[in-house]
């Protein structure tokens, strides 16, 4: 575009140069050069919007990087997230089963205690009937 824009302008310029006094040749020119300048005017309103379509498509193609490296990031965070989470499941049953055993403790040492305040009890009432 930007090659035919400057044989356009010199075109221009050569049918200026080359005009004549004859005034049907200077008409003539005039409209040469008037279809020159509407070619001009289009072709540059196409590489400028040719430019700004170019700008777009990398705004487009940062956005789309920079979409892809937040759903990478994301997916590192989930996995990462899902890791934690594993392990906290762990911890709690490394738990879960560390207070089962206290409290088969907790019952067997009740249980004992109880047979002990029994055994004292009867004692006791043994003593009382002696």
């Amino acid at each position: 575009l930007e090659l035919e824009i400057i044989y356009l302008q010199a075109l221009q310029s050569a049918l200026w140069a080359n005009c004549d006094s004859d005034a049907e040749m200077q008409s003539k020119d005039e409209k040469e050069l008037q279809v020159c300048r509407q070619k001009v005017d289009a072709l540059q309103r196409i590489y400028h919007e040719q430019q700004a379509h170019r700008v777009q498509l990398a705004e487009r193609e940062a956005a789309v990087e920079c979409a892809q490296t937040t759903s990478s990031g994301l997916l590192d965070l989930q996995h990462a997230a899902a890791s934690v989470v594993e392990r906290r499941k762990e911890e709690v049953e490394k738990a879960r089963e560390i207070l089962q055993e206290a409290l088969q403790r907790l019952e067997e040492a009740t249980a004992e205690s109880t047979q002990a305040n029994t055994a004292t009890q009867l004692g006791l009432e043994q003593l009382d009937t002696a």
